[in-house]
């Protein structure tokens, strides 16, 4: 396999790895938002509501902007609704909006946004599990709604029923100087899902009012406006992968390590296993007999089989045929034919050179061989061709 093709592969796996364990799980960030489009989503029901005519907008800023807002100089003066989808802000108002000030000045900024009038919608609080069917249906002034859930809550004094049955209340109210708070165990009480449940769209509608302006709040969904993003992040990459999660970050980096240590020990596929290499018998038995001739000294008979090869193609390259010839006409014939010395062949002829050589003067012996094979060579290349 490749390496380009190897490294492809591999890049691959540790994108679907990477994927499948760090990718959005679609929890708190998706549920409940305006700007999605899944059953757990509410844009069915946010453009429901801009379809009657009521002043609806999205909020996407930190809701302590808006508590804290002076109404004077730049809050609004007139009474609203912040509408909350699958919050965790229940505990807060549990133990914070709830309990009474321990002085005559409350210093509270949502208890004071909530005592000038306004009111804050919360949809679903967890709560203990009741012994209630998961699926019910319950009557309201708009018709039957339709609920999916088991979460009920034990109503106190203080609170005022909007919505339950005998397991517990589904929707409830409590009542902060002019304004109030609405709470709901039921995250979906008008999300996508129930399109085909009118009543769902109306129940919330009047929980939130149509005659006042309702801001839904997208900045628990991740939603920023410009100037929010741009005073979080600092508009600068170092200050976003500042507030970048470590542990997602740390994760993916374990992954990709672990994968390219996986891939740098295993191939890819089943094991095939080495191919024997290839004999050649012939040269091995070459190879052999040579080894037994030099452990035997025999540079004689080595001689004797390389003169009379070397001589028969010395022949037929002088075009004298492969009968073998006596030393003095091949002499000549090497003469006329190259009109070189006859000095250089005649050490290599038979009955010219000694019959035994040291190992040293074989091999002069046989680069002169070598020598004379590269002469004939030349001047073949160099003769004209016929024409």
């Amino acid at each position: 396999m490749k390496a380009w093709k190897r490294w492809l592969i591999l890049a691959a796996i540790a994108l679907a790895l990477l994927t499948t364990f760090t990718a959005p799980s679609g929890g708190p960030e998706t549920v409940g938002s305006t700007y999605g489009r899944t059953p757990a989503g509410y844009g069915a029901w946010y453009a429901f509501m801009e379809s009657r005519g009521v002043d609806i907008d999205r909020w996407r800023r930190p809701e302590s902007e808006l508590y804290e807002a002076d109404p004077a100089t730049e809050g609004p003066t007139a009474p609203m609704t912040l509408l909350q989808v699958h919050s965790t802000l229940w505990p807060y108002l549990d133990s914070y909006v709830f309990e009474e000030p321990t002085s005559g000045d409350d210093g509270r900024p949502l208890v004071q946004w909530l005592q000038r009038g306004n009111t804050l919608v919360v949809l679903g609080v967890e709560t203990p599990i009741s012994g209630a069917p998961f699926r019910t249906s319950l009557e309201t002034e708009e018709g039957l709604v339709s609920l999916a859930g088991r979460r009920r809550y034990a109503l106190t004094q203080a609170d005022k029923l909007l919505l339950g049955d005998r397991f517990g209340a589904v929707v409830w109210e409590r009542s902060i100087g002019k304004g109030r708070v609405i709470v709901s165990t039921n995250p979906h009480l008008a999300a996508n899902a129930y399109q085909d449940a009118p009543a769902n769209f109306d129940f919330l509608a009047r929980l939130v009012g149509t005659d006042r302006p309702v801001l839904v709040d997208e900045y628990l969904h991740g939603y920023k406006d410009e100037e929010t993003l741009s005073r979080e992040v600092g508009g600068s990459w170092v200050a976003y992968l500042g507030q970048t999660p470590l542990l997602p970050v740390a994760l993916q980096s374990a992954l990709v390590l672990l994968v390219f240590l996986w891939a740098a020990n295993r191939r890819f596929g089943p094991a095939i296993a080495a191919k024997p290499p290839h004999e050649d018998n012939t040269q091995a038995y070459i190879q052999a007999l040579a080894q037994v001739l030099h452990k035997a000294g025999c540079s004689e008979f080595v001689m004797n089989l390389i003169q009379r090869e070397e001589q028969r193609r010395l022949q037929v390259a002088l075009g004298l045929g492969p009968a073998p010839l006596d030393p003095r006409t091949l002499e000549q014939a090497w003469v006329q034919k190259t009109g070189r010395s006859a000095q250089e062949l005649r050490d290599l002829l038979p009955g010219r050179s000694p019959r035994r050589l040291r190992e040293q003067d074989l091999l002069i012996w046989l680069d002169k061989w070598q020598t004379l094979r590269q002469t004939l060579k030349t001047l073949g290349d160099r003769s004209p061709a016929p024409r």
